[in-house]
């Protein structure tokens, strides 16, 4: 996997070039994958206790046997892939028994088993701790919870393994994801008004997964669907307990926190709330905020000292966005974790109230 240009330099600050591309999606290269995301798990054991009873094993083929179906599958007919993963690929189904279409992911055993085997320290996607997501996702109370409606429908008994293959079954959401609808915008920028309303929507689904205890460590683009206007928060491959401090080194390098990157134990919750910065960030400029977050990087220091309002200044962009988006950003992008807004915060900032109950829609208008 290539790494694009996003920025040029000049006047000792990183800045977006005339002709700014996102990253890449994360391909099938997992030697790539492997080096920017390498972990330094110290403190984490093998097992993850959820808020819930539930527990989150490391990953083993054994693991998922009581999930195991040989003819899991004959429910569902496969219409067409959709994409490949890194593990594997998610395809269309048609459920014949409900008469809708899902999307199934389907992980190969021995891709997961082969990378257990090059890294004994990489964090890598774990299907069990999708299917704990899963099964609190199910709970009746949580089912009712506020935000609930923004994170992705599970089909029940949609875990399962056939052969060298875990398959999840979920909701087919047609509108793709974010990536795709970013990029596919004229100068891949979102307008302030369309981003606020797809952001207050991601702000309240990632509210309610904290709520119940639940981290996602991959916050970005890609992990946002849509459908009907909606925006559906997926992939909890690398998900862990929201609670319990961690040191892995996880998530997508564009999206990851400071105190991610500098191999910190850090709270989880808050960055996953500076991911959500970024995918802000990326939304209204098209650009990520840097590629380097080495803190003597001259990017990294200006954030540190003026805020992200002062790099859109330095970028000539901060005119294009009101005051209090600007505000926002601050909030999310802080060096200091202990200085950003909670996820609950985030989904109840005066800003997002006109927006929380909004689908998408070009033609809201922006705050003053």
């Amino acid at each position: 996997m290539k790494e694009p240009m996003h920025f040029q330099f000049r006047a000792q600050l990183l800045r977006p070039s005339c002709a700014t591309n996102l990253p890449e999606k994360p391909s099938t290269c997992r030697s790539t994958w492997r080096r920017l995301s390498s972990a330094t798990s110290r403190i984490h054991s093998s097992r993850l206790m959820m808020r819930s009873p539930l527990v989150v094993e490391s990953f083993t083929p054994s693991a998922t046997a009581t999930a195991a179906s040989t003819d899991a599958l004959a429910r569902y007919t496969r219409c067409k892939k959709l994409r490949n993963t890194l593990y594997g690929e998610t395809a269309l189904y048609r459920d014949e028994e409900l008469k809708k279409l899902v999307a199934i992911k389907r992980l190969s055993i021995s891709l997961l088993q082969q990378e257990d085997k090059s890294s004994v320290d990489t964090v890598k996607e774990n299907p069990l701790s999708e299917r704990a997501v899963i099964q609190l996702l199910e709970d009746p109370l949580t089912a009712r919870a506020p935000g609930r409606e923004h994170v992705v429908e599970y089909e029940r008994e949609g875990f399962f393994t056939v052969g060298d293959s875990v398959f999840i079954a979920m909701d087919f959401c047609a509108g793709g994801d974010l990536y795709d609808y970013v990029t596919a915008k004229p100068g891949r920028r979102v307008p302030e008004a369309e981003a606020l309303s797809l952001f207050a929507q991601i702000a309240k689904g990632l509210s309610f997964l904290h709520a119940i205890g639940v981290a996602h460590r991959d916050i970005s683009l890609e992990n946002v669907l849509l459908k009907d206007g909606l925006v559906k928060i997926c992939d909890f491959g690398l998900s862990s307990n929201a609670n319990q401090f961690s040191a892995d080194f996880v998530g997508k390098f564009y999206y990851m926190a400071p105190e991610v990157t500098q191999g910190a134990v850090y709270d989880p919750k808050g960055a996953d709330v500076w991911s959500l910065g970024v995918l802000l960030f990326i939304m209204l400029t098209g650009s990520p905020l840097f590629v380097d977050e080495n803190a003597r990087a001259p990017t990294f220091r200006v954030l540190n000292k003026y805020g992200v309002g002062k790099i859109l200044e330095l970028w000539g962009l901060k005119e294009q966005f009101s005051k209090p988006t600007v505000s926002l950003l601050t909030s999310l992008l802080q060096v200091q974790p202990s200085r950003r807004l909670s996820a609950k915060e985030v989904a109840h900032h005066p800003l997002l109230r006109g927006y929380n109950s909004c689908k998408v829609s070009p033609t809201l208008a922006p705050p003053a």
